[in-house]
């Protein structure tokens, strides 16, 4: 797997690099070296999430697979400390379906269901759990401004799975419904964007509520995309159960992996991620991540990678990107068709 890497790698370097001048392949490189460390080290390729693109009548499909690995948590104090059965694991791997459309310039809705398969060892002892974890939704709106694109967002999940303390088995989710919102800002320059987020997420079954946020760079070639991203939540309301309840079941089902359920957890996870768009309506993505920072949670690395479908009108021009395809016009163009023309470009293709 790492020698394919390799070899697609020093390929791209030849197609992105062949047209430049010495000095603009040497600074090519190097901006280029810290992204493609991590994939060369990487037995897979982190997390890609469906696009903020909002190009009327576009649809798209997300298929993702992901797996995660823990022997860690984080306790309270924010200190790293084994799982308590020496040689003990959790480890999660699972498939991820989400859908989007765009409804207008300024409209979009999104759907995903997500299944899950969770392993955990301990005292030389497997169990192993899987389902369907949940089916979730959210509806973007747009907001104009000649700063930045400023997106505001509703979202929910219906938890289809409810953890069974009477039955030793690992969890395969927090199994809480969540409802919240979500503010995001997205600015472009040059080949290169940043994105930014913040909102709130309430969680049922007693759980903790949480301030998510986010910020990711983002390099574009076409037709790669590189990203870095910092993902994290923090707590800003306490556990109903408490963190001994909690965390006696979780020594006893889950291997006392913090992964789900933890008492007002606290992380931080920092992933890497790349897009390789094959056509207009297809393309991969995939990446690596860790957690960095955490209090009551769990430690371990995530590896990624899934394929994205794009669904065009009907009547489209086939360019290379579907954020460049165009309509073909049937009239002339409205005030708000030459206002996505000239905004649209700050839209990231994927997050």
């Amino acid at each position: 797997m790492q020698n394919l890497i390799f070899i697609i790698l020093k390929n791209t370097l030849k197609l992105t690099c062949s047209d430049q001048t010495p000095l603009r392949r040497r600074v090519k490189l190097i901006l280029l070296s810290p992204f493609f460390i991590v994939f060369l080290v990487s037995p897979l390729l982190a997390k890609p999430q469906l696009s903020k693109s909002f190009r009327p009548q576009w649809g798209e499909t997300l298929l993702q697979f992901e797996s995660y690995h823990s022997t860690a948590n984080y306790d309270k104090t924010g200190k790293v400390a084994p799982l308590p059965s020496a040689g003990g694991f959790w480890a999660s791997t699972g498939f991820d379906f989400a859908g989007r459309y765009v409804f207008s310039h300024r409209l979009a809705a999104t759907t995903g269901l997500s299944f899950v398969n969770s392993q955990a060892n301990q005292a030389s002892t497997t169990r192993y759990n899987e389902g369907v974890q949940n089916f979730r939704g959210s509806i973007e709106y747009k907001i104009p401004s000649t700063f930045a694109d400023f997106i505001a967002e509703g979202h929910f999940q219906l938890s289809l799975y409810k953890p069974n303390e009477a039955i030793l088995k690992p969890l395969y989710g927090d199994g809480a419904h969540e409802g919240g919102g979500s503010f995001w800002i997205l600015q472009k320059f040059g080949a290169f964007y940043w994105h930014g987020k913040a909102g709130l997420l309430f969680r049922s079954d007693g759980l903790s509520s949480h301030l998510p946020h986010q910020v990711g760079l983002h390099w574009r070639f076409s037709p790669w995309t590189l990203s870095s991203v910092l993902d994290g939540t923090i707590p800003i309301s306490a556990d109903t159960m408490g963190e001994n309840q909690r965390h006696s079941y979780l020594q006893r089902s889950n291997a006392g992996s913090w992964m789900y359920r933890s008492a007002n957890p606290t992380r931080y996870f920092l992933d890497f991620q790349m897009k390789y768009e094959v056509t207009n309506q297809f393309g991969f993505n995939g990446g690596w991540g860790t957690s960095i920072l955490g209090k009551n949670s769990s430690h371990g690395t995530r590896f990624f990678i899934g394929i994205d479908i794009y669904w065009p009108p009907t009547a489209t021009i086939n360019n290379k990107s579907p954020l460049k395809n165009t309509l073909l016009p049937s009239k002339s163009p409205t005030r708000d068709e030459e206002e996505w023309k000239q905004n649209e470009t700050t839209i990231p293709l994927s997050l």
